[in-house]
């Protein structure tokens, strides 16, 4: 029997062509539905956190997880190719609708947006230093930019003190965001929270309130100043319109306020229980010396300490104080008081 070279080349040739058709088969639908077939996350919005020092395998595990991308593998491959570990930024960045693999790149690739929470009670000067631990924006800049910046753009005046108006929320911003950007969405967000709300609060109101009531009224600043003297006092959101009422029978008896948060305040302090020099500091911010509401208010109230401004809950009660656990105690008469003083904070 002769030996065909000549067609065991061609088959050869034939089978070595055939197994690379079928590979390359293979690969194109092992890449197509791994990679550039795109997902649909539907009206979801996924948001995926990278931190500082998160390797690419623990970000493509993070995004597979979420459902964002289909092959870890194919992912890395791709991300080491467009040198996605050196362009990533730490932040979040949020992913949508129908994306393949290319599309979540070109998202990595851009800016993150950075989440800074600003809790409720915080002052403005510690709204820029939550700003700058983000790297945001540093806090003198913040601070700096504050003295001309025109809120009548957003609201309806222009805003001489923004303490009372930075509304404590959940915001997205970027490294470098310039202060306009930043206070137009916080503002923005006062807005629609606080003011669109107002002929709701009027109407639980038991207050005496004229209508329409106006941002830039001197009432609404008083009310604005009793919610961040509530928003210092009292933690408990039953507790609040219980201590409005007071403070506001305080301020119709012509009674001082007595309220160590306004003191706190100047002094750049959180303490519960002041000594005897500080109680006669000559500030129109000492509720103890001087009668009425202070000249601003003194931190940035949430929702829950406007509402208590607005609504408050009348009672036979006349004082209170907060315990170091952030339970409020209430009394009747000063004697009771005097007390309370003694059980709770000494």
């Amino acid at each position: 029997m002769i030996f065909n070279w000549k067609k065991s080349v061609i088959f050869f040739i034939l089978g070595f062509v055939g197994s690379l058709i079928i590979i390359l088969i293979s690969s194109g639908f092992f890449f197509y539905f791994g990679f550039w077939q795109k997902v649909d996350l539907g009206n979801q919005v996924i948001s995926v956190e990278v931190k500082e020092g998160q390797t690419l395998s623990a970000l493509s595990g993070l995004l597979k997880e979420k459902g964002v991308i289909k092959s870890e593998f194919l992912f890395k491959i791709a991300a080491r190719n467009y040198n996605i570990e050196r362009k990533l930024q730490v932040g979040f960045y949020e992913f949508s609708g129908r994306l393949n693999g290319f599309d979540v790149l070109k998202i990595l690739q851009n800016q993150p947006d950075i989440i800074v929470i600003f809790p409720e009670g915080k002052t403005v000067e510690q709204f820029g230093e939550i700003l700058e631990d983000k790297k945001i924006i540093s806090k003198v800049q913040f601070l700096d930019d504050l003295k001309n910046f025109d809120s009548s753009e957003i609201l309806e005046f222009k805003i001489n003190n923004f303490e009372g108006y930075l509304f404590p929320d959940t915001y997205y911003f970027k490294k470098g965001q310039k202060t306009d950007v930043i206070l137009k969405t916080i503002l923005k967000n006062f807005k629609n929270k606080v003011l669109n709300n107002l002929n709701t609060f009027i109407q639980n109101s038991p207050l005496k309130i004229k209508q329409p009531l106006s941002v830039a009224d001197n009432q609404f600043y008083d009310i604005l100043k009793l919610a961040s003297i509530i928003e210092k006092e009292v933690q408990e959101k039953n507790d609040k319109k219980i201590v409005s009422g007071i403070l506001w029978k305080r301020l119709q008896d012509n009674y001082p306020l007595q309220v160590d948060s306004t003191l706190n305040y100047i002094l750049k302090t959180n303490r519960p229980w002041l000594n005897e020099k500080e109680l006669k500091i000559d500030s129109p911010y000492n509720t103890y010396k001087f009668k009425g509401l202070p000249p601003t208010p003194i931190a940035n109230p949430g929702l829950e300490s406007i509402q208590a401004a607005f609504e408050p809950l009348m009672t036979d009660y006349y004082f209170y104080l907060t315990d170091k656990e952030g339970r409020t105690h209430f009394s009747k008469t000063y004697q009771e008081h005097l007390e309370n003083i003694k059980k709770y904070l000494r």
